[in-house]
């Protein structure tokens, strides 16, 4: 089934990455933007990026694979 967006993150309901937003956001990997939003489409900094894909190796290295 599809996963429901969070009420304050109403810009990822829809999108094909709602299900990974909403779940990283449960596991405070990521927040979004101070407004409640996070834009999905729109493009990352290179630190942004490498501040997500290093809290992603941490959470694999601490839940495993498949989280």
């Amino acid at each position: 089934g599809r996963v429901e967006a969070p009420s304050a993150s109403n810009d990822v309901a829809g999108h094909w990455a709602a299900g990974y937003i909403v779940a990283l956001e449960r596991a405070n990997i990521v927040t979004g933007y101070e407004d409640g939003t996070f834009r999905p489409n729109a493009n990352i900094i290179a630190a942004k990026f490498t501040y997500l894909a290093y809290h992603a190796l941490v959470f694999r290295s601490l839940y495993g694979a498949a989280g």
